[in-house]
């Protein structure tokens, strides 16, 4: 077992006695993060600073270092879809055609949509139709 420190009675995985954590899997405040960042400016350590605000050893850990690397701008939370994905990269005139030929014949699924954009692109002399992402973009049509 680990040892317990003194002064803030969490060990080095900061779990408090007992073995469970303080407020894990919760979403932290921004302004708790503001917090963390004032505190840490302050000369306080991660175990001081998650037994003052309750929370996890490890929420003060992270959220303490992208203050450090990235100032109040990196303590907004980053959660959710990325702005650029596999799907922003298709040329516009490729989701215009899908849109096109999935109008034109609703039942038909990614397969054959695909296979009828790579004979109209044969016919163009194009290559840039690919499989990957495809069945992807489909889906978010």
């Amino acid at each position: 077992m680990d040892e317990i420190e003194e002064t803030t009675g969490i060990d080095r995985y900061g779990l408090y006695p007992g073995g469970f954590m303080k407020a894990r899997g919760q979403p932290t405040p921004y302004a708790e993060r503001v917090k963390i960042g004032e505190l840490s400016r302050e000369g306080k350590t991660d175990p001081a600073i998650a037994i003052e605000l309750d929370i996890c050893f490890w929420t003060v850990r992270k959220w303490r270092r992208r203050c450090q690397k990235q100032g109040r701008a990196g303590l907004i939370s980053k959660m959710g879809r990325p702005r650029k994905g596999p799907l922003s990269t298709f040329p516009p005139e490729l989701r215009q055609a899908i849109r096109r030929v999935r109008k034109t014949h609703p039942g038909w699924g990614a397969d054959s949509i695909l296979a009828h954009l790579r004979v109209a692109a044969c016919k163009q002399d194009r290559q840039d139709l690919q499989t990957r992402n495809f069945w992807a973009h489909i889906k978010c049509e």
